[in-house]
């Protein structure tokens, strides 16, 4: 266990702490800073993450929340800022487990607007190209319904870019500048994209300026760059909470939870970045399958496993 209360899982059939005889976990199976799966100590979180990240969008609505588009948190600015959620998807991999939250959502007849980002094509780890691994229909029908769709910046990821305080060449700038557009005019072939994110990780992406002519804006989640002061984030397992006068505090899935709880109390209006694989990734098609598919040598190292066996876009 780590100081977050992670739990690096090294024996694949180590059981939660508080499990009890009965309950029903669910492994993490992708790669998220280390290449072993992990989970929480949350138990409505391991039990079920579907149903977990499902109850947490009813509270809101029960609490009166309404779930907003940047398309309409950007159009207007003077938006009363009362009881508002901006929900965003990065997809990063988790193309398929999107479409799991999606039929979720759908089933428990849930009454919102959200954010999708994605990537067109990814180079570096989980390999694909999204019209091969995608089924687009879901993603246009979210939109038909209201839902913002947008561009998950990764071009100096896909460059092998990994240092985010390296300074890429003029070459590199060129050549990553030329994919963002490339990029923006694919995808406009099958959606709406009038903004765009930079993946994080370890990549400068953060370093594209698009041309005004691309006609996409930024809209990066930190709070210097909109109203809204408070953020909920599940990158890399933890969620951070942005409090006034800039204080970071790190947090886990019960805090995220008590968090949500904390906001809806007050009627507090935040930011919610959500990454489907955390939720969706435990029911077939799978985006990353069980590590106990893999084979005894590769185990250490899962990615390089998926990347050099070719199937990752076939799986089903």
């Amino acid at each position: 266990m780590n100081g977050n209360s992670r739990i690096r899982m090294i024996n694949l059939d180590q059981y939660p702490p508080n499990y009890q005889e009965g309950d029903i976990w669910f492994p993490i199976y992708f790669y998220e800073g280390n290449p072993m799966r992990m989970m929480n100590e949350c138990r409505e979180y391991y039990q079920d993450p579907l149903k977990f990240h499902i109850n947490n969008i009813k509270l809101l609505l029960k609490a009166g929340y309404r779930f907003i588009t940047w398309r309409e948190f950007l159009a207007n600015p003077d938006l009363q800022l009362q009881k508002i959620v901006v929900l965003q998807y990065d997809l990063d991999g988790g193309v398929r487990s999107m479409q799991h939250i999606k039929e979720a959502i759908f089933k428990n007849n849930l009454n919102i607007l959200a954010n999708i980002v994605f990537w067109r094509r990814n180079t570096h780890y989980t390999i694909y190209e999204i019209e091969e691994v995608l089924e687009m229909g879901y993603l246009q029908e979210l939109e038909k319904k209201g839902w913002c769709m947008g561009y998950h910046n990764n071009v100096y990821t896909n460059l092998n870019l990994m240092n985010k305080k390296c300074r890429p060449t003029a070459s590199q700038k060129q050549s990553a500048h030329q994919a963002f557009k490339d990029d923006i005019e694919f995808l406009r072939q099958y959606f709406t994209i009038e903004y765009y994110t930079n993946h994080g990780g370890n990549s400068p992406n953060r370093l594209i300026n698009p041309p005004p002519s691309l006609g996409v804006r930024t809209n990066q989640l930190n709070r210097e760059a909109f109203s809204i002061p408070r953020l909920i984030s599940d990158g890399r397992f933890q969620s951070v909470r942005i409090e006034g006068g800039g204080r970071k505090k790190s947090m886990i899935w019960d805090e995220q939870r008590a968090s949500i709880t904390y906001f809806t109390q007050k009627g507090l209006s935040f930011l919610w970045r959500c990454h489907p694989s955390k939720y969706g990734n435990f029911y077939k098609p799978y985006d990353f399958p069980p590590m106990e598919e893999a084979p005894e040598i590769e185990k250490t190292n899962y990615y390089k496993w998926l990347k050099h066996r070719g199937e990752w876009s076939q799986l089903k």
